[in-house]
């Protein structure tokens, strides 16, 4: 940064130079990137990374598959302290790779003994898993059969 008598002259990172002059009024607008999301109160500013990355997308299909589990078990009327075996299948290979980097999680969230791609006898199909593109936060992708996930679950009712 340059000054001279009623004016400054400002060089950003990029090489640009700009003169602002005593007297003038400018307005200074800040500009975040679209992958970034900013939100302001007072004299603070928080600045997110909104960009879907494959393990964030991953995690929120497990997320989902919880949810649903949870609330079949809620239609079972099974006790919170019901543990269960599921069995599932799916053709979605993003949708697969999910229950596999996450199945402790799942386990864990819905009590499940057993969590096994294995097809079997009397399987359902859950409502379909949501995708969205990778680089946008609320753009689904396309609906496409093969997302359909089918599980079966059986109770193994809590005992002393």
């Amino acid at each position: 940064m340059s000054t001279q008598t009623g004016s400054i002259q400002l060089t950003l990172e990029d090489g640009r130079t700009f003169t602002l002059v005593e007297g003038v009024d400018f307005d200074i607008v800040e500009k975040v990137p679209e992958h970034l999301m900013m939100v302001e109160e007072g004299n603070s500013k928080v600045i997110i990374d909104v960009k879907l990355d494959d393990v964030l997308i991953t995690e929120g299909i497990a997320r989902q598959f919880i949810r649903k589990i949870q609330d079949l078990r809620k239609d079972m009327k099974l006790e919170i302290e019901d543990h269960i075996t599921i069995y599932w299948t799916c053709e979605d290979e993003m949708i697969q790779s999910a229950f596999q980097d996450f199945r402790n999680l799942i386990r864990h969230e819905v009590l499940a003994d057993v969590f096994e791609n294995k097809e079997v006898e009397n399987m359902v199909v859950l409502d379909k898993i949501a995708l969205f593109k990778p680089d946008s936060l609320c753009e689904r992708l396309k609906p496409d059969p093969s997302r359909k996930v089918f599980v079966a679950i059986e109770a193994i009712p809590f005992s002393d």
